[in-house]
């Protein structure tokens, strides 16, 4: 099997449990078909000045190796970048020497994000020939943000893509966000991916009892518009209240969001606050769930949407990014962003059971194109490509 070389620039840590689980499925389903080490390396303000700390564990059958640094907290113009990325440098490297000395020389690098983990990559290819890849999730190249400045981040930025043996995108909408915001590559496109084996239908729902919506994110403002989500479910209030709405997520927003459900009047009953929930609690909760809205203002590809579908319930999307090219009527409902009208109209539709959704084809699209062994074959058919082509 070949040895592939992670390089994310977000993962799960002691620092947050949440951030990059998506990028952690991606390497989950690449692990199946090919031996794989995560080097993770983040800065941790807890740490002294010059203090590096290096962890090494098995998560999910395969290593993970984190290099943790002390954060610069001075804010010195230039120099404090400096200072930033010859820590994050340093610490790399001596992740890479702790990999190669205890698991060796990879055949490939994987980058997710490009960002300045690409260096490590670009070292490799450039001193021992090591061929690498790019992964993108990020939402900043889409149309709606463009938040990937600066003329210099840019320019290695381009570069690096330009150097890449291939470069996958969630999304078609991602790839040409980027395409659009002048970052040429040889693209891929390759989705998220979602464990089919825990986000499963529930055969036998309880029947009676209130209706379920549910929506997953951080609850923040600028992303999700999680208050949007709750001034339809005030609006919609108004016409019934045989329903609840379950918000699954702990951002720094949340107690903000639960202000603002008292402030409108919604009942705790109907507007549920769960906090962190870990993967199978999220799963039995969207398997009970009639229906699941993302209301986002911009998404490169959805996971939750993805989670959904292999439960077999349908989504109300927004058309941002990703979403509309994988939400078909038969799978939901599309609407227009901020739209609160539609929003509530739309939860409506799916309460009364006016369109009428085939829980079992949706389920069937999610096993077809989402499933860890066809996400992580995509990869596997990649790596083999570029050891043959550039190694």
């Amino acid at each position: 099997m070949h040895r592939i070389l992670m390089l994310p620039k977000w993962y799960p840590s002691h620092l947050n449990q949440a951030e990059g689980n998506y990028v952690e499925r991606h390497i989950i389903a690449i692990s199946s078909f090919s031996n794989v080490v995560v080097l993770y390396v983040h800065s941790d303000s807890s740490l002294n000045s010059g203090e590096y700390l290096l962890t090494q564990s098995t998560e999910n059958n395969y290593p993970v190796i984190r290099v943790f640094f002390k954060k610069h907290n001075r804010n010195l113009p230039f120099i404090s970048n400096v200072i930033k990325l010859f820590r994050y440098i340093k610490a790399q490297r001596k992740g890479y020497l702790y990999i190669k000395t205890h698991y060796g020389r990879p055949h490939v690098t994987h980058v997710h994000h490009l960002t300045r983990n690409t260096f490590m990559a670009l070292f490799l290819k450039y001193t021992i020939k090591i061929p690498f890849m790019i992964t993108e999730h990020w939402s900043g190249f889409l149309p709606e943000r463009r938040a990937y400045k600066g003329f210099l981040k840019r320019l290695v930025g381009q570069w690096a893509l330009a150097q890449a043996s291939c470069v996958t995108c969630v999304s078609s909408a991602l790839k040409k966000g980027m395409e659009q915001d002048s970052m040429v590559g040889n693209f891929k496109i390759i989705p998220n991916v979602v464990d089919i084996n825990i986000f499963k239908p529930i055969k036998h729902k309880l029947e009676g009892g209130k209706k379920k919506i549910i929506h997953i994110s951080r609850l923040d403002t600028n992303v999700k518009n999680v208050p949007g989500i709750l001034q339809a479910a005030k609006q919609l209030s108004n016409i019934r209240t045989d329903f609840e709405i379950h918000l699954v997520g702990d951002g720094v927003e949340a107690d903000k969001q639960k202000l603002l459900a008292i402030s409108l009047g919604l009942p705790k009953e109907m507007i549920i606050f769960h906090g962190y929930k870990t993967q199978l609690e999220v799963a039995a909760l969207i398997g009970s769930a009639d229906c699941l809205v993302v209301f986002s203002n911009y998404e490169s590809q959805s996971c939750t949407m993805l989670e959904a579908f292999a439960c077999g319930i349908p989504v109300i999307g927004t058309r941002v990014g990703g979403i509309p090219e994988f939400l078909s009527p038969e799978r939901g409902i599309l609407i227009d962003k901020q739209d609160i009208n539609a929003l509530c109209l739309a939860m409506e539709t799916i309460l009364n059971k006016t369109l009428k959704f085939d829980s079992d084809a949706i389920r069937t699209y999610a096993e077809n194109n989402f499933a860890q062994p066809v996400i992580g074959q995509s990869f596997e058919q990649i790596y083999i490509d570029i050891i043959q082509r550039d190694c």
